[in-house]
C-alpha cells in the first residue's frame, strides 16, 4: 500500500501530510488487507466494544486489529496496542488471576523477540463520559500554538472548561493504515489527530470509529483532576513486570495471530532454575603448624650453656 498525500485544505500544521508507510512485521501482515477491509474490521470492533461485555469472545478473533491507548505523564503519546483479548481460558477449566483483565499485545515481532503482553484492568474497555475539546476547539488550538512564538503548554486544555462530552472506553480502534509507523513506537498525539482529522470527513466505512478516535486522542491534550473521569491510565500499567500467566497468554495470543511467530524464540515463562550444587565435597583445609616461641634477649640456648659452663 502506498503513501497516501493529504488534500491541501485539511491544512495539518504539525504533521506532514503524508500518510505512514509499512515499516515493521505487525504492519506488514495489516497490510495484507486493504484499506477498505481494514476500516470495516475497526467498524466491526467498535460495534462490538460498544454493545458487548462477553470480552473473553475477543480471545478467538484471528484479526490483528490496532487499538489506541493513551499514555499518561506530559509526553501527549499515544500507543498502538492489538491482539486484544482476557485471559479467560487460558488454563483451560482452571483459573488464572488474569481471567477478568483486558490483555493486549504491543510492540513488533523480530526474528529474537515476540511483542510486549500489556495487562489492563478489567473495566478498560467500559464506557464512561470523558471531557473532551469538541473539533472547533482543536482546530482553533492547533492554529493558535501553530502560529505562537512560546513553546506549546504541556496541556493545552482543562477538563473543567472544553465543551465536548463523550462517552469513551480506555481503548479505541483505529485502521491499521493510519498508524503503520506505531506498532513500535508511540505517536505524538497531534500527529495523529491531524491525520484522523484529514480522513474522519472523506468517504470512509467507519466514520464513527474516526469520530471517536478523534475524541479518545484530544483526551491526551487534556488535564484531569483526580475526580474526573479519563482516558489515562497510570504509568505503572505500561512498565509493570507482567505475571507468568500474562507471558503465556502473550505467548500464545501471538502465534494465533501470526503463525510464522512460532520459529522465533519465544520468552521464557518459567522461573531461573538455582546454580546446580557441587558434586564433590569441599576439600578441608589443613591448618599450619605453629611457629616456634621466639627466645627472650636475655635468655642463653641449652648450646650456649654448655659452652660457658662445661
Amino acid at each position: 500500500m502506498t503513501s497516501l498525500e493529504l488534500t491541501e485544505k485539511a491544512g495539518p500544521h504539525f504533521w506532514s501530510g503524508i500518510m505512514p508507510f509499512v515499516t515493521t512485521k505487525v504492519a506488514t501482515k495489516c497490510d495484507s488487507l486493504t484499506k477498505a477491509q481494514q476500516e470495516l474490521e475497526a467498524a466491526e470492533m467498535h460495534k462490538f466494544i460498544n454493545a458487548n461485555d462477553e470480552f473473553h469472545n475477543l480471545n478467538s478473533d484471528t484479526r490483528i486489529t490496532p487499538f489506541l491507548v493513551i499514555i499518561p505523564g506530559s509526553s501527549k503519546k499515544v500507543r498502538v496496542v492489538y491482539g486484544l483479548g482476557t485471559g479467560k481460558g487460558l488454563n483451560g477449566l482452571h483459573a488464572s488471576p488474569i481471567d477478568e483483565n483486558i490483555m493486549a499485545l504491543a510492540g513488533d515481532l523480530t526474528s529474537t523477540s515476540y511483542p510486549n503482553t500489556i495487562t489492563l484492568p478489567p473495566d478498560a474497555l467500559a464506557l464512561q463520559y470523558i471531557n473532551v475539546p469538541d473539533e472547533k476547539e482543536l482546530e482553533e488550538k492547533l492554529k493558535s500554538v501553530a502560529q505562537s512564538t512560546r513553546s506549546p503548554p504541556t496541556y493545552w486544555f482543562k477538563a473543567s472548561n472544553v465543551k465536548g462530552r463523550v462517552p469513551l472506553p480506555c481503548l479505541v480502534p483505529i485502521p491499521a493504515y493510519v498508524v503503520y509507523d506505531a506498532f513500535d513506537a508511540d505517536i505524538d498525539a497531534v500527529i495523529l489527530l491531524e491525520r484522523i482529522m484529514s480522513i474522519k470527513n472523506t468517504e470512509t466505512q467507519c466514520k464513527e470509529v474516526f469520530q471517536s478516535a478523534l475524541s479518545f486522542v484530544s483526551s491526551a491534550l487534556v488535564s484531569y483532576k483526580t475526580d474526573e473521569n479519563t482516558t489515562k491510565y497510570h504509568a505503572d500499567t505500561f512498565i509493570q513486570t507482567q505475571s507468568e500467566a500474562a507471558t503465556r497468554w502473550g505467548i500464545s495470543r501471538t502465534e494465533q495471530l501470526i503463525p510464522s511467530a512460532k520459529h522465533t524464540s519465544a520468552p521464557s515463562t518459567a522461573p531461573t532454575a538455582p546454580p546446580p550444587a557441587p558434586t564433590t565435597a569441599p576439600t578441608t583445609a589443613t591448618a599450619p603448624a605453629p611457629a616456634p616461641a621466639p627466645v627472650p634477649a636475655n635468655t642463653w640456648t641449652p648450646d650456649q650453656i654448655k659452652q660457658h659452663h662445661p
